[in-house]
């Protein structure tokens, strides 16, 4: 059984549906419920795991969870702002602009 570290409120919605919502919570705590730890680490060993077993042709840098998170964060964020050039999402400029 999981359990949830944060204060616990209820709301009933149109309709007569209780929902749970928390106050002063970040959109990364939510995140959280579901995207554990233990999920983190679990990535963390099976990409390093898979890299290694790509061969030693392969340059490989294992990573660590701050490595996937900031991968997963950026995968989120350039689905969540769609554009067409790169650079706004803070990569080096391109020819065009």
């Amino acid at each position: 059984m999981m359990l949830i570290p944060y204060n616990l409120g209820c709301v009933t919605v149109d309709g007569g549906a209780t929902v749970q919502q928390w106050e002063d919570t970040q959109p990364s705590q939510y995140f959280s419920l579901f995207w554990t730890e233990e999920w983190w680490q679990h990535l963390v060993i099976e990409t390093n795991r898979y890299a290694n077993d790509q061969g030693p042709h392969r340059k490989w840098t294992p990573v660590t969870v701050s490595d996937l998170k900031a991968f997963v964060g950026l995968m989120l964020g350039m689905n969540i702002l769609k554009s067409n050039v790169y650079s706004d999402y803070g990569g080096p400029p391109s020819a065009s602009s």
